[in-house]
């Protein structure tokens, strides 16, 4: 299995998410855009995983011990010429659980690096990059941490999650 450790959104922060996207529409750009569905915050890429691994995934996933809490979702920005993101501000909290999930699975995983970026992807391989897109900030309570799977049905690409702890 194909996993990683997110956050996942209610349906109102992924249709204010889904506005983003459409600003950029907006302003021509096109490529592949993030399916409503499977908009999430990637805390810890995982990749291929066994039984075992999928295992310790969960278990390091119990032991986050933080309350719920705020993170501000603002601006759009890139990677390169390849992405464009919805930016996380005011995510300290979210760097503590990466850097947790990092010392906890190194062992039993292949991490090379923990470049950690908090970020929504809105579109991959745009044709252009635009400036000064204005998007009105907002917030979202972060309250679950989910095990999440990366599967292809029918040519789709969906993250499913396959085990989730509230906060």
């Amino acid at each position: 299995m194909r996993l990683f450790i997110g956050v996942n959104f209610d349906q109102i922060t992924k249709q204010k998410i889904s506005q983003a996207a459409d600003i950029l529409k907006a302003k021509g750009v096109k490529g592949n855009f993030t399916n409503q569905n499977n908009y999430h915050i990637t805390l810890l890429f995982l990749g291929q995983s066994d039984d075992y691994q999928t295992s310790a995934a969960k278990k390091a996933i119990t032991q986050i011990k933080k309350d719920p809490f705020d993170i501000k979702l603002q601006n759009i920005s890139n990677f390169g010429k390849n992405i464009i993101y919805l930016n996380v501000t005011d995510s300290v909290i979210l760097q503590d659980i990466n850097q947790y999930l990092f010392d906890t699975l190194k062992k039993d995983f292949l991490l090379e690096d923990n470049r950690f970026s908090p970020h929504i992807t809105l579109v991959r391989k745009p044709n252009l990059i635009p400036q000064d897109v204005d998007i009105s900030p907002f917030d979202f309570t972060v309250s679950e941490i989910a095990l999440m799977q990366s599967i292809r049905i029918e040519g789709e690409l969906i993250y499913k999650p396959i085990f989730s702890h509230k906060l």
